[in-house]
């Protein structure tokens, strides 16, 4: 599920066309990476966080509707990131995109400096 996301994600972005091929060990067996998020009662622009993972340049992060359709997506280097962007700091302020107004699903991906798998999240749910 989560490589069948990734690739609807990688394909809609274009992010596809910028990274090398992946090694199979790795999208085959990615290190799991920890989710710090809540699962309920986050709000409309929550901040979603994960473990950083060792040797990891930059993640994916992708938010899909129940049925596994793509809402939103963000790419960089830290490991947390307002939902919908905006500023980490105030839910209320600059946080204009996407909203959180019912139950998703979210997953994250972290890729070393030339573009490999390093490690993934299982599909986490939440609502606000």
């Amino acid at each position: 599920m989560i490589r069948k996301a990734l690739l609807a994600v990688a394909l809609s972005t274009g992010l596809l066309s910028s990274l090398p091929a992946l090694p199979a060990a790795a999208a085959k067996n990615p290190a799991t990476i920890t989710i710090k998020t809540k699962t309920h009662g986050v709000g409309a622009h929550p901040v979603l966080q994960w473990k950083r993972v060792t040797g990891a340049h930059r993640y994916l992060l992708s938010v899909n509707t129940i049925k596994g359709a793509p809402y939103w997506s963000w790419m960089g280097s830290t490991t947390k990131v307002r939902f919908g962007g905006g500023p980490l700091n105030s839910p209320k302020r600059g946080s204009t995109g996407a909203e959180l107004k019912h139950k998703m699903r979210w997953f994250v991906v972290a890729f070393d400096d030339t573009g490999n798998i390093l490690a993934a999240s299982k599909p986490h749910q939440i609502a606000p």
